[in-house]
């Protein structure tokens, strides 16, 4: 698509227009024929209070009905308008003024040739109104609040129309139905597949005088049905860890008895009774009756911990001996026996405990046989046999290896880590603690022979094999696996490093393990950040911070390019790759130091491509297509991968994301490339907004061969991207409509994600289409120089080649490199001003406290309506726990400071709260 200059300088001027209905998107209203014709089309106002950019108009058809829009502080009526575009069958509208109950007269209207008549008519809104009335098909509609107690407000003016106004185009249905073989599942029912590239197609062909200035963005999941599309917190309930099988051990953050563990070990001494061993402090702690541990249902048992069953404590007698400079070793498992090793002055112990006489005896002894025996054969005994399947694609074919979902056990398949353990064995851990090995008969993957390994870690999310042994991180640890008696399970889990700190809090996941060439370990939380231990485990290194949610970590053989992931949330405005390598800190929790007040993640991704990241592998293989060298993503939320193409513009790094074909059967997390047959594998589960089908899986990314369709390697120039293929490509590639250019920002706030900003009018939502001036073709075709004289620094680049092998890049630029000038016809062009979507602390409102703090449930925080019990009278109190942050509950995440935003906005915020603002 070619744009003149002329017509980008003009557009400022004209009335924002959009020709795309993103009904099929948004959440269908009561009737089910019925849909949402008017979100994120351009509205106009009469007026807004001016100082309250809270009320912006935007809020006013956002879909989103915590965000408000307010005509002038002192007024008493106003009018608000719609532009759907073109002429579209209405049939109702949806008003709604949240809490604010002011309105006393109002119409609704179309404007029907040149005069506007009235549909609809009434008095008070309140929440959720409804209006019917007789189809009519216009394109401009408008509220008008005739009368009015105070400045009129609205939450949401929705215009309803059928389904069947809805373009063709802007259908569900993936592109490429073959290769995403779930779209047809429950949890796909509302998801909205490749709308970039859709929005690509329908644009790039278009000439220049009907494309306009402004186009949508990104309805939200499932249509903007809540920020989680259909998923909630009832979507992942699941009290299928009770069932599970442990053994007689396990790991995970303790509750009871008034303690709370972040380092603990439950272990069952006899049918009766139970202690809990705290690796921290090497005692046994707390000591009772009945069942192990319980469960929480909350997201499949990941967030509350192992909970002490509601049974009698009973008393614990242990050795007096001071633990002074005591150090963990391990722990030993023999049948249910299980020993904790620690080494003190040069010694090694080994204690553990027993049931005697109704209570918990704690013994030492100086060797293993005299704490638990002699080696008694396998716990888990059973193999289990599947038979996986192969897949088909070019120049990529996905192979599922099955997992044993069905076994003796009840264990669960959340998968967290894999690794190759031999050229017919992988190594996976899981979610759940458990560690299993599968033997591979055959390259098609005819048996597949499954054993339990180990069982019991807390949270195993990284797994790596280093010659011949398996290590785990968990959220307490690094372990490594030990089978010292050649059963096939192992019976010696040695700590490697406690070095990190941990955190009891329910949502500080630790992700990824790598190692690198020097022999030191990395790995990712949220809370403490990107971790490097030393060999020998007992230094860690916090190379970066400021993370949300990281869910895995990428590291270049030599440990000198560290790249990990964070989620889409509080003061991260889009999931994205962050390059750690020089260190820094990266936002989460607000804004710190200079401005922006962080580091700018290496790569953001749309949130219709990945709404929540996983890790990234480096390509160390040379037998999975030209790319070795460059960079894996996978996302959980939407269990795909893309080839990430990583540069470096002065001491900057940016990428180019390229989707590549097929989806998995889990969310993706973690992979790796096999030394042994070159290909890759790819873990997954589920657990919380992944639109997969699976618990989890193991799947392999197989190279099929075939011409190599994506580019291989990048270039950012100052008026344009330089793409390098690795054979050359065909004319068509230099036909300038076959491709498409848009851009957008994002806005780093405390809300919960941002929406996708246009760069030329920061205060609107939707994307800029960018001008491609020409398509150069160098090399033969090998390389492709796409000029875009108008680009700029942008956090969200879209490119996207319509052809027979047709793709799409999702670029961050940061910075653009010297001009290409080698074509004919090369002309500097000026370039125009465009706004990065800063960071504003006056957008933080008690609507973006919500995404922590629900009015009456507990989500992260504690609910508005307890903050209200808690803080009676004392609005400063509120003020001074935003300012400074107090731990006041153990079993609740800690809160991030918000002293950037000043004590006055704070105790404005604070007085609307105890003033039941919801």
């Amino acid at each position: 698509m070619v744009m003149n200059g002329c017509f980008l300088r003009e557009w400022t001027t004209r009335v924002l227009c959009l020709v795309l209905v993103v009904g099929s998107l948004a959440s269908m209203s009561a009737a089910a024929d019925l849909a949402v014709l008017s979100t994120g089309q351009p509205n106009i106002v009469s007026s807004e209070w001016i100082g309250k950019p809270e009320f912006n108009r935007a809020n006013l058809n956002d879909g989103n009905f915590g965000t408000l829009w307010s005509a002038a502080e002192k007024s008493t009526d106003a009018w608000v308008q719609i532009d759907l575009g073109a002429e579209v069958t209405v049939a109702a509208a949806v008003l709604d003024e949240g809490k604010h109950k002011r309105s006393e007269q109002f119409v609704i209207q179309a404007q029907v040739g040149d005069q506007w008549q009235t549909l609809a008519s009434g008095t008070t809104i309140g929440k959720n109104k409804r209006v019917n009335f007789e189809p009519v098909k216009a394109r401009l509609f408008r509220v008008v609040v005739v009368e009015c107690s105070g400045p009129p407000v609205l939450a949401e003016f929705r215009l309803l129309g059928p389904t069947d106004h809805v373009p063709a185009w802007l259908n569900r249905r993936p592109l490429h139905p073959k290769q995403n073989p779930d779209w047809q599942a429950h949890v796909n029912r509302q998801r909205f597949y490749d709308f970039y590239t859709k929005q690509a197609m329908r644009y790039g062909p278009m000439n220049t005088d009907q494309v306009l200035p402004l186009i949508p963005q990104y309805p939200g999941l499932d249509g903007g049905v809540t920020h989680w599309g259909n998923q909630n917190e009832d979507s992942w309930r699941d009290n299928r860890p009770s069932r599970m099988n442990f053994g007689s051990m396990v790991g995970g953050v303790f509750h009871g008895a008034g303690k709370k563990i972040g380092r603990a070990y439950a272990v069952q001494l006899s049918d009766e009774l139970n202690a809990v061993f705290n690796l921290d402090t090497l005692k046994f702690e707390v000591g009772w009756r009945g069942k192990p541990v319980s469960w929480s249902d909350v997201r499949v048992g990941m967030l509350h911990g192992t909970m002490m069953g509601d049974q009698p404590v009973v008393e614990v007698q242990a050795p007096g001996d001071s633990l002074n400079g005591a150090r963990y070793i391990g722990l030993h498992r023999r049948g249910d026996r299980v020993a904790f090793e620690y080494e003190q002055n040069g010694k090694r112990r080994f204690r553990f405990a027993e049931a005697h006489d109704g209570k918990v005896m704690v013994r030492d002894v100086d060797t293993l046989d005299a704490a638990i025996g002699k080696a008694t054969g396998p716990q888990w005994p059973q193999r289990v046999i599947t038979t996986g399947t192969m897949g088909e694609g070019s120049p990529y074919a996905i192979d599922t290896l099955t997992l044993p979902y069905d076994n003796p056990w009840n264990a669960l398949m959340f998968l967290g880590g894999v690794d190759c353990v031999s050229p017919t064995r992988l190594a996976v851990c899981t979610l759940h603690g458990d560690v299993w090995v599968v033997d591979v008969s055959d390259q098609n993957l005819s048996k597949l022979r499954w054993k339990r390994y180990a069982a019991g870690l807390h949270h195993a999310l990284g797994l790596k094999v280093v010659d011949g042994v398996i290590y785990v991180i968990g959220r307490d640890q690094l372990v490594a696996l030990h089978d010292t008696d050649g059963d096939d399970e192992a019976d010696f889990y040695e700590c490697i490093t406690m070095a990190h700190k941990t955190s009891a809090a329910g949502h500080q996941f630790v992700t990824g393990l790598e190692r690198d060439d020097q022999g030191r370990w990395y790995f990712v939380s949220g809370n403490q950040g990107y971790c490097r231990i030393s060999a020998d485990g007992r230094k860690a290194d916090v190379v970066a911070t400021g993370f949300r949610n990281p869910d895995g970590i990428g590291i270049s053989p030599d440990g000198s390019v560290l790249l990990t992931s964070l989620q889409e949330g509080n003061w991260t405005p889009a999931s994205a790759v962050c390059d750690a390598s020089w260190g820094g800190y990266f936002g989460y929790g607000g804004p710190k130091g200079d401005p922006p007040g962080y580091k700018l993640p290496m790569l953001y991704l749309p949130r219709g491509e990945d709404n929540s990241s996983g890790g990234q592998t480096y390509i160390d293989s040379d037998r999975w297509g030209p790319v070795r060298g460059q960079w894996l993503h996978q996302s959980f939320g939407a269990a795909k991968h893309f080839l990430v193409l990583r540069e470096v513009v002065g001491e900057q790094s940016q990428a180019m994301a390229i989707p590549l074909p097929g989806e998995f059967l889990s969310g993706a997390h973690r992979a790796r490339f096999s030394p042994y047959d070159g290909q890759l594998y790819v873990v997954g589960c589920q657990g919380w907004g992944s639109y997969s089908t699976q618990d989890g899986s193991l799947q392999r990314v197989r190279y099929t061969g075939g011409d190599y369709p994506y580019p291989i390697d990048y270039q950012t120039r100052n008026n344009g991207i330089m793409l390098t293929f690795a054979t050359p490509r065909s004319a068509d590639y230099s036909d300038a409509k076959r491709w498409f250019a848009q851009q957008w920002n994002y806005r780093y706030a405390s809300n919960y994600g941002s929406a996708e900003y246009s760069a030329t009018m920061p205060d609107q939502p939707g994307h800029d289409p960018v001008e491609i001036r020409s398509i150069q073709r160098l090399d033969d075709g090998k390389r492709l120089f796409i000029e875009i004289p108008q680009l700029q620094p942008i956090q969200q680049l879209h490119l996207n080649f319509n052809g027979a092998d047709g793709f799409d890049l999702y670029g961050t630029i940061h910075r653009l490199g010297e001009p290409f000038t080698d074509f004919p016809g090369y002309e500097k062009i000026k370039k125009f001003n465009l706004v990065v979507a800063m960071s504003d602390p006056q957008q933080v409102t008690v609507d973006t406290c919500k995404a922590c703090h629900h009015p009456t449930q507990q989500i992260i925080g504690p609910p508005l309506s307890e903050l209200r019990k808690l803080y009676a009278d004392n609005p400063e109190g509120i003020v001074q726990q935003a300012m400074d942050p107090q731990k006041k509950n153990p079993n609740l995440p800690p809160m991030p400071p918000f002293d950037f935003m000043g004590k006055d906005k704070l105790r404005e915020i604070a007085d609307q709260i105890l003033a039941g603002a919801e």
